[in-house]
């Protein structure tokens, strides 16, 4: 039996007028070890920087904590923020290829729309974030590790 793996499929770009970089938009799809889909998360990538993730096979190697990004001066980045009440993650992601980028991760799309290659989260409740959060801490401590492909439809289009 597998382990839970993520996709993130890249459908579509744009370079909003605020942005210096393409902004890539998509789908997360968290499947279980029989290869099933049990969430879908909306995701942008890019828009500063780099742009967008590379496509290819990354691993989440750590994390950081809700407790750890709490206490970042620019948590802000990475939480969602209700009320006086914030809550953020970090997933590392660490690239099975050659590249030259680094620092990249899976986090929650915070306070600036976009990212610096990051896959940005477009969660907009804190239960949610809270759920994926531990489904993903979960794994990484039965595992280690999460497999991570980051693909972009051939063609994606330029809105």
């Amino acid at each position: 039996m597998g382990k839970m793996k993520i996709k993130c499929v890249i459908d579509q770009y744009n370079k909003p007028g605020n942005c210096t970089a393409k902004l890539g938009h998509g789908t997360m799809y968290i499947l279980n070890s029989n290869n099933q889909v049990t969430h879908k998360i909306p995701f942008q990538t890019g828009g500063w920087g780099n742009g967008p993730a590379e496509p290819g096979e990354y691993a989440i190697d750590y994390y950081d904590t809700p407790d750890q990004i709490a206490k970042l001066p620019n948590k802000e980045a990475y939480s969602l923020t209700y009320d006086d009440y914030t809550y953020g993650f970090y997933f590392h992601l660490q690239p099975k290829f050659v590249t030259e980028r680094s620092g990249l991760g899976i986090h929650i799309d915070g306070s600036v729309p976009g990212t610096l290659g990051c896959i940005g989260l477009q969660i907009d409740d804190i239960d949610i974030a809270k759920e994926i959060y531990k489904l993903l801490a979960g794994a990484m401590a039965m595992y280690g590790s999460v497999d991570v492909y980051v693909e972009q439809i051939i063609n994606a289009r330029m809105v």
